[in-house]
């Protein structure tokens, strides 16, 4: 199914053509069931971005790794997520420089945003069952991910 993103700066279309969970572990251990539900866990959140030009996918990497304290010594749960998307005006989003590509930041955030939303749910659905349970992927500011001059290498995701 196509999508449309239309703004002052670009308009893009494209389709989502892949959701892989590259990783998920969870530390279940008995002492974690002791903690409690509003323990002061501490969240590292990174994105990556990844450009097929022959294909004309972007691929954006979303990385998760929990914490049980702020000290951010004990990891007990990590989570990356790959989304993959077809953009069918390729050419209108990307800006190329020599070898280098980068994605126009108005499409770029539209992408991360729907990469994070499906990652909350999908954080949502592992978790069930296990200490973390209550754990709710805090509000992200997409724009905090990326740089505004973010230079990405001809790579291809895997689709």
């Amino acid at each position: 199914m196509e999508q449309q993103l239309v703004n002052n700066n670009i308009q893009m279309t494209f389709a989502i053509v892949g959701i892989q969970i590259l990783n998920l572990s969870i530390k279940n251990s008995p002492e974690y069931f002791l903690l409690p539900a509003n323990n002061n866990y501490a969240f590292e959140i990174k994105a990556g971005v990844l450009v097929d030009p022959l294909n004309q996918v972007i691929g954006i990497d979303f990385f998760i790794q929990l914490f049980s304290s702020p000290e951010k010594i004990d990891n007990v749960f990590g989570l990356t997520v790959r989304m993959s998307y077809k953009i069918l005006n390729f050419e209108n989003v990307v800006i190329r420089d020599g070898s280098k590509i980068s994605v126009q930041d108005s499409a770029l955030h539209h992408l991360l945003a729907l990469t994070v939303s499906t990652t909350r749910g999908i954080l949502f659905e592992k978790v069930q069952g296990t200490f973390l349970s209550r754990i709710i992927l805090p509000p992200i500011d997409v724009t905090t991910l990326t740089k505004t001059e973010n230079q990405i290498p001809q790579t291809s995701p895997s689709v």
